[in-house]
């Protein structure tokens, strides 16, 4: 019975639910419209032109097409930069597509001219690293718009680079200085590989190599081709600070620093300080050899001798040897130009005050020293705590002659006395060259090309170039054999 009254109640239930259903009316959903099937093919000679569409941007670029366009007229309009803009008007149907295909290169109106000039002219034209046939000044046609690389390079000058933009219809005029490298070219980080324009020192090896010792990035060397740097991050230098740069009888190059020396051989550093060695103190501002190849370094605390075994250390009595350079006589006796105490002689064992001798010394500041041809002793001096005057003076014997005398701000780096007798003096104010007589002359950037006047040391190749350490200017090269 339970059965029977269940599909009872299930049959009255459907038929409620069919009679409802009768009373409400079905819904339905339009079909929507067939899309337009009009479309334009969109092409150029060259590509990629954005494609305007009654004056909106597409975002679409050459080639392209515009599809689903009602029947009808457009304007499309092409766009580059530096082109003219180029419209067109297209009738479109559901028949048959539209076509625009432009080709820019028949049309004399779409090239733009380029007008050269130099300083000097003559300069030969290279575009986008090629050379062209025409040197400046000269107008050269017949060019697309865009960006081009532009050269100019010419003899004994360096090539000055830019880039001009060439615009459809139009003369756009560019002129460039072409710096003289004839008597001085400067290796600077802005138009070089060099890795520092703080430079602090320079020797040249006997392969006619430069060792270049900076302020803020270890040492460098350069083959007249190529930068090659060596620092804290890829050697085994202490520090990155270079204090001195010097090269012995078998070309190893002994670089000295506030945490030791490097000594390099071409390939390996070897490394010393309080370490491995008898340094007493790291500080080493001055490296020298003996016709017996020994080394001596001068500290900020004493002056030491290295034979390659062993080290002697010898502490003068005189004061605190703060050595700032070096000078060893064939005789043997060492000259000592220190911070405070003037200048020294070493000689058997023995240290003697020039200073003292001669109370009427500019400064006790002294902070080079060389020798000339006559076995005169060229000093130099910087300006001291106690009133000295910084300058330049030559000793004969007991005597001594002042060759310059230095403003109280300026500040004398280094003599550097070649074989032609020419004394090299890098200054604060500028480089100074002293003839074989010692006539004077100055360089600075008031009248050479010099890259900065703040000089720190020089070195003479084999060729008798002069090669520039500067503070802020990188390396200088002098040809002083061009010199006019």
């Amino acid at each position: 019975m339970k059965i029977l009254h269940l599909i009872v109640y299930l049959f009255i239930i459907g038929l409620i639910l069919i009679v409802t259903g009768c009373d409400k009316e079905v819904s339905h959903s339009p079909v929507a419209p067939q899309p337009s099937k009009g479309k334009v093919l969109v092409n150029s000679t060259p590509k990629g032109f954005s494609i305007y569409q009654n004056g909106r941007n597409t975002g679409r670029h050459t080639p392209d097409s515009l599809i689903f366009l009602d029947p009808g007229k457009y304007e499309i309009t092409l766009k580059k930069l530096y082109w003219k803009d180029t419209a067109v008007v297209v009738n479109v149907s559901e028949e048959s597509p539209g076509s625009v295909n432009i080709n820019y290169l028949p049309n004399i109106s779409m090239y733009g001219k380029l007008v050269f000039y130099s300083d000097p002219p003559g300069a030969k034209i290279f575009v986008n690293d090629s050379l062209t046939n025409n040197v400046t000044p000269d107008t050269l046609d017949h060019f697309l718009p865009g960006t081009y690389k532009i050269k100019f390079r010419t003899d004994n000058h360096r090539d000055a680079s830019f880039d001009a933009i060439v615009e459809s219809g139009k003369i756009k005029s560019y002129n460039a200085t072409l710096k003289d490298t004839s008597v001085w070219l400067d290796y600077r980080m802005v138009n070089s590989d060099i890795q520092s324009d703080q430079l602090s020192s320079i020797a040249i090896d006997h392969n006619g190599i430069k060792w270049i010792g900076t302020y803020d990035n270890g040492v460098i060397r350069f083959d007249n081709f190529t930068f090659t740097n060596y620092n804290t991050s890829n050697s085994p230098l202490p520090d990155n600070k270079i204090n001195c740069v010097s090269v012995d009888a078998q070309n190893n190059i002994w670089v000295g620093t506030p945490y030791g020396i490097g000594i390099f051989n071409g390939s390996i550093w070897k490394i010393y300080d309080r370490y491995n060695s008898d340094i007493s103190t790291e500080i080493v501002n001055a490296i020298k050899f003996d016709d017996a190849n020994n080394a001596w370094i001068g500290t900020i605390n004493n002056l030491i001798m290295f034979d390659g075994t062993n080290w002697t250390t010898y502490n003068s009595q005189l004061g605190h040897d703060y050595i700032t350079d070096i000078y060893i006589q064939p005789s043997n006796k060492i000259w000592l130009s220190t911070l405070t105490i003037g200048v020294l002689t070493f000689q058997n064992e023995r240290f003697f005050s020039f200073s003292k001798a001669h109370p009427d010394f500019p400064s006790l500041f002294a902070t080079s020293v060389g020798s000339d041809k006559l076995g005169n002793i060229w000093l130099s001096f910087n300006p001291d705590s106690a009133g000295g005057s910084g300058g330049i003076i030559y000793v004969q014997g007991p005597s001594f002659t002042t060759v310059f005398s230095s403003g109280p701000d300026d500040l004398v780096n280094d003599i550097n006395i070649d074989s032609e007798d020419n004394k090299w003096v890098s200054t604060s104010i500028g480089f100074i060259w002293y003839n074989e007589q010692n006539v004077s002359r100055v360089f600075s950037t008031f009248n050479s090309l010099i890259s900065t006047d703040n000089t720190k040391a020089s070195a003479r190749d084999k060729n008798g170039t002069i090669w520039i350490a500067t503070y802020k200017g990188g390396l200088n090269k002098f040809k002083v054999n061009n010199l006019r």
